[in-house]
């Protein structure tokens, strides 16, 4: 009767443990807790992480914890506790260890403890490992361990009597968001063929003082290439990011050209900016673009003083990828290399090729090398700013200037033995360009300078407002003479002479000083000389 009564009570009191720990493990696994129960000791197991959000492709610490709760009244025996990653993901060698609360020395088989070892109540067993992560991907990859335990309240050891419980729990890696993928750019720049490079000068405000090469703009041209080094079909390469341009020495951003889409140009700057930022928004893996940008040669100045720098005789210009903060959302910037381009400035070479920007410019050669010692000759042409387009008065793409200097064959007049020759050559497209027919000239069409040095004359003239300065058909060889713009009809005129200016004068010495200048309006093409 006894026994049928335990055995009932026996019965009765397994199902309404069963029932409890039902109850209880709803709510342990609430919080992340897998409990189980071993006579009326209560076995949980635990996970945790370092660090709390995992790195893809970085190694991660977990550790995995058997605990015999609190409540617990007995000590549980036989407890062995195993860990292991989905995928057959192994630890990286020497990080498992195991470890009990007590202070007995456990050992690993494997990931898998012995069997044998006691917890008492609030007793632990524990594994931890270093795992590396797996590499981000799409999707995102997942990386699962699992622990598994089991423990017996019989001390005699196993046997059909014995309350022997098992729990398991996997438990998914916290990971922090996946890196950006930075698409890879590169980018370079190079100095255009430009046989030399002026400084550029100030506005011409006061002839009487001004520098011969007063209101100059001289222009170094480089061709900026960017290239998406991605791939070919790379998924999420095609990300915007910028280029960034600067110039050095007193060199500033000044125009561009062919910054066609995916690239877009910065505005025109207000005030003299050394740098520009080109938007690229989005670059095709494999995809390339490339633009041309021109920097405004710094000014030519005097020797250096305690507010006034040396004279720079060269600078340079960069192009460097900003790649990250432009993404959605925005990442840290990704360290780029930089390219630069180195261009050295003279005062003028015997020839002198460029494109001009829309701004427009100037273009210089001069001639120092005149075996007769006749020189120095210089000469300059200014191009007026332009659109580029198909609209009246504008030019569809660039425009390319070759423009020579060098004494001429014969005589332009008493006091000049050889003739100053200009030659230009402006092209669009490679036709030449012919400047506002019908509109009378005015300055804002082609303007030519020309200067010669005072030491170079033989005798001082009698006047320069008397000089001839010559047309000459470059293929006929005829000679015509080039009239003052107040003696023609401007809006039917070629050329004309709009300036002579003489700033000349004699030293004590006898030697002469200064320069005589000619400016010449013209509409297109010529050979000039005086």
């Amino acid at each position: 009767m006894n026994r049928n009564w335990s055995e009932a009570f026996s019965g009765q009191g397994t199902s309404v443990l069963r029932w409890a720990g039902t109850m209880c493990a709803a709510v342990a696994m609430s919080v992340g807790v897998a409990p189980a129960f071993a006579g009326n000791a209560t076995l949980s197991l635990s996970f945790s992480q370092t660090p709390a959000n995992a790195g893809y492709g970085q190694p991660a610490t977990f550790t995995a914890t058997l605990t015999n709760g609190p409540n617990a009244s007995n000590t549980i025996n036989n407890v062995r506790l195993s860990l292991s990653a989905e995928g057959g993901a192994t630890p990286l060698p020497g990080t498992a260890f195991c470890q009990l609360s007590t202070g007995v020395i456990c050992s690993l088989s494997g990931l898998a403890t012995s069997t044998g070892y006691q917890l008492p109540a609030n007793g632990t067993l524990s594994i931890t490992a270093t795992y590396y992560m797996p590499q981000a991907a799409t999707p995102l990859p997942k990386f699962v361990l699992n622990a598994s335990g089991s423990s017996s309240n019989n001390s005699n050891g196993p046997n059909p009597a014995a309350y022997t419980t098992v729990i398991s729990l996997p438990y998914s890696a916290q990971f922090a968001p996946p890196p950006p993928v930075y698409p890879k750019i590169a980018v370079s720049i190079d100095q255009q063929p430009i046989t030399a490079l002026s400084w550029s000068s100030a506005p011409c405000a006061n002839l009487a003082t001004d520098a011969a090469d007063c209101g100059a703009n001289y222009y170094g041209q480089y061709k900026v290439r960017v290239q998406n080094n991605d791939p070919v079909g790379t998924d999420e390469s095609a990300k915007p990011f910028d280029i960034v341009v600067s110039g050095t020495n007193g060199a500033t951003y000044a125009d561009s050209l062919g910054c066609l889409a995916p690239c877009a140009p910065p505005p025109l700057p207000s005030s003299p900016a050394t740098s520009a930022v080109f938007k690229i928004d989005g670059l095709i893996a494999g995809g390339s673009t490339e633009f041309t940008v021109f920097f405004r040669s710094p000014n030519q100045t005097s020797q250096a003083t305690p507010t006034t720098p040396a004279m720079p005789t060269s600078f340079d210009a960069t192009a460097k990828p900003i790649i990250g903060p432009r993404f959605n959302p925005q990442v840290d910037p990704l360290d780029t290399l930089t390219s630069k381009s180195t261009i050295v400035l003279t005062d003028g070479a015997p020839e002198y090729i460029s494109d001009v920007p829309p701004v427009g410019g100037s273009a210089k050669a001069k001639n120092t090398l005149d075996p007769s010692g006749a020189g120095p000759f210089s000469s300059r042409v200014d191009v007026p700013s332009y659109t580029v387009g198909n609209a009246v008065g504008s030019f569809p793409t660039t425009l390319d200037i070759d423009l020579k200097v060098k004494p001429g064959d014969t005589s332009c007049s008493s006091w000049s033995p050889k003739c100053l020759e200009t030659e230009l050559d402006v092209r669009s497209n490679g036709n030449a360009v012919t400047f506002a027919e019908g509109v009378a000239l005015n300055g804002s069409q082609l303007v030519i300078t020309m200067v010669r040095q005072a030491s170079t004359l033989n005798k001082k003239p009698s006047s320069v407002f008397n000089a001839t300065v010559w047309y000459t058909d470059t293929l006929t060889g005829n000679r015509t003479a080039i009239k003052d713009c107040g003696s023609v009809k401007l809006t039917t005129a070629e050329r004309c002479v709009a300036q002579r200016i003489d700033m000349t004068g004699t030293a004590p010495d006898g030697t002469r000083t200064g320069y005589v200048k000619f400016v010449i309006w013209a509409r297109h093409n010529g050979k000039i000389g005086y």
